[in-house]
């Protein structure tokens, strides 16, 4: 599973709509950014994951928020407002560098667990 998002520095409707296309053909949560001057946002969600295939975000839910909240302590400031969930989550107010590395960390991490399901299923 290979997930990637979606990056924008004004939110539009039309290229949400497209990326949630794109998710839900290749059946992955999606993922995405918005971008302003100083800050921005990271949001996620598996509304486009099949629910057939959604087991590993319950499974690897503690590993999840676990690695999501480690990582994100290396970006907020006291701006910042935050929901890490396994399924869905957002991150507001992250200072703009940070955007894209704070997604991508997303990213990563649920591929990890979909990696850590998919081998602790098999054994």
């Amino acid at each position: 599973m290979e997930i990637s998002f979606l990056e924008q520095f004004k939110s539009s409707k039309d290229n949400e709509s497209k990326w949630f296309h794109i998710c839900t053909s290749k059946n992955i949560p999606m993922v995405k950014t918005e971008r302003r001057c100083e800050f921005g946002d990271v949001d996620w969600d598996y509304i486009t994951v099949d629910p057939k295939d959604d087991a590993f975000l319950f499974e690897e839910q503690e590993f999840i928020i676990s690695e999501l909240k480690d990582l994100l302590n290396f970006y907020t400031v006291p701006k910042t407002i935050q929901h890490i969930g396994a399924r869905t989550g957002y991150v507001k107010n992250l200072p703009v560098e940070y955007v894209s590395v704070f997604a991508q960390d997303v990213c990563n991490t649920l591929m990890s667990a979909y990696t850590r399901y998919e081998r602790l299923k098999s054994s």
